[in-house]
């Protein structure tokens, strides 16, 4: 009989905590981390990240794993800073392993994005995480 594994659904908890962990990450948003939005009068740079996808692997008898996706965007004003600020995030994060092996991050995909107003232009740089 397979045993149950324990969720990926709560991995978002997780990706924020190995951000949270490194002080260059921290000391570049001004601690600014958050799930799906950032707050109001947020300014400057941050980190928004979400849970894009989380599928159960079925079998026979019953479930054999899961596996999740995870947005993370990064945000700022300025296009290095933000090119510099999601390398950062890709080592914190890519190849990180759970203990015994329970998970395993990678980079599934990257793409970048920009938001023009009137008063400012941010430059996102978008990084799909899988975890395994």
């Amino acid at each position: 009989m397979i045993n149950k594994p324990k969720s990926k659904l709560k991995i978002t908890t997780l990706i924020r905590s190995l951000l949270i962990a490194e002080a260059d990450i921290m000391t570049a948003t001004n601690g600014h981390i958050s799930p799906l939005i950032a707050d109001k009068g947020t300014t400057g740079t941050f980190i928004v990240y979400q849970r894009n996808a989380y599928k159960l692997q079925e079998v026979k008898q019953g479930v054999a794993g899961d596996t999740c996706e995870v947005l993370i965007n990064v945000v700022s004003d300025d296009y290095d800073n933000s090119q510099d600020i999601a390398e950062k995030v890709l080592f914190a994060l890519y190849g990180e392993k759970g203990e015994n092996g329970k998970y395993t991050i990678t980079l599934g995909d990257s793409t970048e994005d920009v938001e023009v107003n009137d008063t400012s232009i941010k430059y996102i740089q978008v990084l799909l995480f899988e975890i395994n």
